[in-house]
């Protein structure tokens, strides 16, 4: 449920070109031959390979995209990395990815506050989108949603966040925004 913002987002953009949400390996580097065979890990969307601990052992091989050795994603976790049976996730480099807070169900509560996780990429640069509309209904049709593009830029010390452009009838909700900035070291 911490990625329903993200997923949700996923289904739009589902909805409007077709694209999976969940995706094979090979999306990422469709050049890569070796990803092709991989069929234990995969990607939600472009910003976010998961990676399953399908065996008792945990010794699985993944083939990973040839950026991953070079900085090219970032692992992150809810707080639960000490569990060894959940998947190991990571974030693409260069990328904004939307969380909600904890919820047993959707709309439990409301997204607040929303957290930005932000993987910069070798320039200190990360965009992402977030969608919202009324989770039900036909509204969206005529407009009514609100779609955001978020772009981080690192300067100096700082890292700006912004929300660089927004689309739709649907008034921004008030809440607060937490930005997690995932750096490789942890």
């Amino acid at each position: 449920y911490r990625l329903m913002p993200y997923l949700y987002t996923l289904f739009r953009e589902a909805h409007l070109t077709g694209m999976p949400v969940m995706q094979p390996m090979f999306f990422h580097a469709h050049t890569d031959p070796a990803l092709r065979a991989e069929d234990d890990a995969f990607l939600f969307g472009a910003d976010i390979m998961v990676v399953p601990q399908h065996s008792p052992q945990r010794n699985k091989i993944v083939t990973k995209p040839r950026d991953f050795a070079e900085g090219g994603w970032v692992e992150f976790d809810f707080g639960h990395g000490d569990n060894e049976d959940l998947p190991k996730m990571f974030l693409r480099a260069g990328s904004i990815v939307p969380s909600g807070p904890v919820m047993q169900f959707t709309g439990e509560k409301p997204l607040d506050p929303i957290t930005l996780l932000v993987a910069l990429d070798e320039n200190g640069e990360a965009m992402g989108e977030l969608y919202e509309d009324e989770d039900e209904g036909w509204k969206f049709r005529d407009g009514y949603f609100l779609h955001t593009t978020y772009r981080a830029q690192r300067d100096g010390d700082t890292l700006v966040v912004t929300a660089e452009h927004t689309e739709g009838k649907m008034p921004r909700p008030e809440r607060n925004i937490v930005v997690r900035v995932l750096m490789h070291d942890g």
